[in-house]
């Protein structure tokens, strides 16, 4: 039930009009509503023999999903379908109950039907790798001599992400899902099978920086002496060094 529309104590039904005092949902079952077109109500009726109703028994299988939800998770059933179809749109009502017991689904909301009619084994390629031009659907394969060669197909039903493929295939060719941009027809291409473990990667060497460690080179006194300038003798230089130096030295008078 959802809010009230009329406050306690007003007055309602007042000059013969009806008064809405609340709105009333069924939420569990909840019906979903869709339209098909006039090409899927032909293939229906080949498969169903008749439109399904409320007095069918087989109580054909529907599967609904909501735009937040991959696939359809939700199955129910048909429960009814109109007896003609909008001339306008050229599409035919019908309605499926699905059970919602943790109500998930709330009335209003959108979703995706889908309304199974057989079950048969097909072959499934992705969606990725069907391309279209003025010819039709086709697909790029590659033959036993490694070129890529274009191959016309019908095209089914959606399955998730993949599509299936009616006619132009047999099942054991190679077809291109990656890198069609570059698999032109009739160029040769090394083919490699999707998913499969590629060669091993060579194995990176880092390549180690050399590390040169400083070393401070504690140069002996007579060493670093023939660094210094040359200077004269004077009369406070001694055996045990000289006062204008900083560097210990052994300063002799020249002999004459």
């Amino acid at each position: 039930m959802d809010r009230r529309l009329v406050d306690p104590g007003n007055l309602v039904g007042s000059g013969g009009n009806s008064t809405v005092l609340a709105q009333i949902n069924q939420i569990d079952p909840i019906y979903v509503y869709f339209n098909i077109s006039d090409l899927d109500l032909a293939r229906l009726l080949k498969v169903t023999r008749g439109i399904p109703g409320p007095t069918d028994g087989r109580k054909w299988p529907v599967h609904a999903g909501l735009p937040n939800e991959d696939g359809y998770p939700h199955q129910g059933y048909l429960d009814f379908a109109a007896i003609n179809l909008t001339t306008t749109t050229g599409t035919l009502l019908m309605r499926g109950v699905l059970p919602n017991a943790d109500g998930k689904i709330l009335p209003g909301l959108y979703t995706r039907v889908r309304v199974p009619l057989e079950q048969r084994s097909a072959l499934l390629v992705p969606e990725v790798a069907v391309g279209h031009d003025q010819q039709g659907a086709y697909l790029l394969v590659v033959n036993d001599k490694n070129v890529v060669e274009r191959r016309p197909v019908t095209t089914g039903a959606a399955v998730e992400s993949r599509r299936v493929i009616a006619t132009g295939l047999t099942g054991g060719e190679w077809v291109v899902v990656n890198g069609l941009l570059k698999a032109a027809p009739g160029r040769p291409v090394t083919p490699e099978r999707e998913g499969a473990p590629g060669p091993e990667a060579r194995p990176r060497f880092r390549r180690r920086r050399r590390r040169r460690d400083l070393q401070v080179l504690h140069r002996a006194p007579d060493l670093r002496q023939r660094h210094r300038p040359r200077h004269r003798h004077h009369r406070g230089c001694s055996s045990t060094g000289c006062p204008s130096l900083s560097i210990p030295r052994s300063c002799r008078r020249p002999s004459r």
